[in-house]
């Protein structure tokens, strides 16, 4: 039988984006926030990116050319 994954994440496909250093820092600093200032056990920054990202996409859906995606991409 096929072995089941530990995470819904292992089911994911896999991606390389390549993100700015300063991206990358605030991500770190994210994940060391929410483990110790607001006791989050694990989090991963696979799950902050994801959340980031669907509230990104919703914003753009409810709000279109107002949207902030749209703001910093044509500013």
């Amino acid at each position: 039988p096929a072995r089941q994954p530990n995470s819904p994440h292992q089911s994911y496909p896999n991606r390389t984006y390549h993100l700015d250093p300063d991206t990358v820092t605030l991500l770190e600093d994210m994940q060391h926030a929410l483990r110790r200032k607001y006791g989050v056990k694990r989090p991963l920054i696979e799950e902050i990116v994801e959340i980031a990202v669907k509230h990104l996409g919703d914003d753009f859906e409810q709000n279109q050319q107002a949207s902030h995606l749209v703001g910093k991409l044509t500013s």
